[in-house]
């Protein structure tokens, strides 16, 4: 082990590498704070794109003002921490992978969005749109403030469907957290 004050280690799979659908739900620690958390979707509503996890993590965690950094926002307006203070944060992500992405083979700017597969994309990315809604909503009933999603998404009343066990594993997650 590296006796370098300061050292540290980033492990990331494969799979989140990777281009696709996905909820990821993200847990973040601080001493001598409640764990807070972010709930987040890959799958873009308006091309036919699904960056990877890492990449949207990545977006998540700027520190310069961004439209994709709500988790940082959230973290210092909901946290009440500083710039400064992001040293001693812990972020863990829990990653979701959810099948049926296929990836767009021509340019993004080419696309027509009344083509077979940008609706059969569209189909795919509204059941995660509304499930990453879905959670949202529940979260903010079971842990309120501490979920630092801007949005307070949507009840639904019939089920998870597909994604029952997601919701399962999240609910898991939060209880032994």
């Amino acid at each position: 082990m590296p006796k370098w004050e300061g050292y540290d280690t980033l492990e990331i799979k494969g799979n989140m590498l990777m281009p696709g659908f996905s909820i990821y739900l993200l847990e973040i620690r601080y001493t001598g704070k409640p764990r807070y958390y972010y709930v987040g979707m890959t799958g873009d509503s308006y091309f036919p794109s699904a960056r990877s996890a890492f990449h949207r993590i990545s977006g998540h965690l700027e520190l310069a003002k961004s439209t994709q950094n709500q988790l940082i926002t959230g973290i210092k307006e909901q946290m009440l921490l500083k710039d400064e203070d992001f040293v001693n944060l812990h972020l863990k992500m829990h990653h979701f992978p959810i099948s049926g992405f296929v990836k767009w083979n021509g340019k993004v700017s080419e696309f027509d969005n009344n083509c077979v597969e940008y609706n059969n994309y569209k189909i795919g990315q509204e059941k995660v749109r509304v499930f990453e809604n879905t959670m949202i909503h529940f979260l903010k009933e079971k842990i309120g403030v501490r979920l630092l999603n801007k949005t307070q998404g949507n009840k639904i009343t019939d089920g998870f469907g597909d994604y029952e066990q997601i919701f399962t594993d999240i609910s898991g997650i939060l209880e032994n957290g």
